[in-house]
């Protein structure tokens, strides 16, 4: 139903961020990676389409890949709680030192409330070390 959507709306970016979020629930993360690239594409200011991108490829570049994006959309959104949450979390996710993952929370929390997603998880890393 998208794709017919898509086909009369090319240009409309939350179109392609909508597809590529029925990609992902699904697992398809290349199908999902390349919307995801499209509606980027369209909307590059958009924080929450550069959130998705971020958690899609994670699912299809490689750590270092995933590190420099994060890095470069950090840059661009220095505020983004959801952007800090995913650094976060590949941090950990890839065995960086501890240090450098808990500066990585507290960046993160510096920006959540207690009702975010991720806020429980950053608080048990930074009590817990894990």
């Amino acid at each position: 139903m998208l794709w017919n959507l898509i086909s009369d709306e090319a240009e409309d970016a939350q179109l392609w961020s909508q597809l590529s979020t029925a990609y992902f629930a699904q697992e398809k993360w290349f199908d999902a990676e390349a919307c995801v690239l499209e509606a980027k594409r369209l909307s590059p200011r958009d924080g929450l389409i550069a959130y998705q991108y971020l958690q899609t490829i994670r699912n299809t570049q490689k750590t270092n890949r995933v590190l420099e994006e994060i890095k470069a959309l950090k840059l661009l959104f220095p505020r983004n709680q959801s952007i800090a949450l995913i650094l976060a979390q590949t941090l950990r996710d890839a065995e960086a030192a501890n240090r450098v993952v808990t500066a990585a929370y507290q960046d993160y929390l510096s920006m959540a409330n207690p009702s975010d997603p991720g806020y429980a998880e950053a608080r048990q890393y930074l009590q817990n070390g894990n």
